[in-house]
């Protein structure tokens, strides 16, 4: 199990954002820890969406397991700036 996402990520201040977690064999749950405020991820497909209000640097982790319960991780940084 291996993600293959992007590293880096940009967005801008009261534009919707997305982010596709990808994943070389297909995982059966994604998960992520330390996004910004009001971004939300669907467990079930690995999408990340939201609207940032604040401009700066976000160090995130994002991970997925398989069924057998092995887990992958990978941080990524979302570069937030001014509109």
């Amino acid at each position: 199990m291996r993600i293959s996402s992007p590293i880096a990520a940009t967005a801008t201040v009261g534009s919707l954002f997305t982010y596709q977690i990808l994943t070389v064999n297909e995982p059966f749950l994604y998960g992520a820890s330390g996004l910004p405020e009001g971004f939300i991820l669907e467990e079930g497909t690995g999408a990340i969406s939201g609207t940032p209000q604040a401009a700066g640097t976000v160090h995130a982790t994002v991970f997925v397991i398989d069924i057998t319960g092995r887990k992958a991780s990978q941080e990524i940084t979302i570069t937030i700036s001014a509109p």
